[in-house]
């Protein structure tokens, strides 16, 4: 069973790394039992904190965040 902090990581080592918000729709389509409003919190917690580095993309809501290993 994963939880919502392994798939934010998953998330943001994709190639293409995430958004916030991308990151808020997948998580929300996985555990749709969990509130949205907590999930976002723990997404503005974990994805600065597990990224190895970030960049701005307007066209993809701001900042997107990778993870490399």
């Amino acid at each position: 069973m994963a939880t919502t902090i392994a798939t934010i990581i998953a998330t943001i080592s994709r190639d293409r790394g995430a958004s916030k918000s991308e990151i808020l729709k997948i998580l929300t389509e996985k555990f749709p039992e969990r509130e949205p409003d907590s999930m976002a919190r723990t997404i503005g917690i974990q994805a600065p904190k597990q990224c190895t580095f970030k960049q701005d993309d307007e066209k993809r809501g701001g900042v997107v965040y990778f993870k490399r290993r």
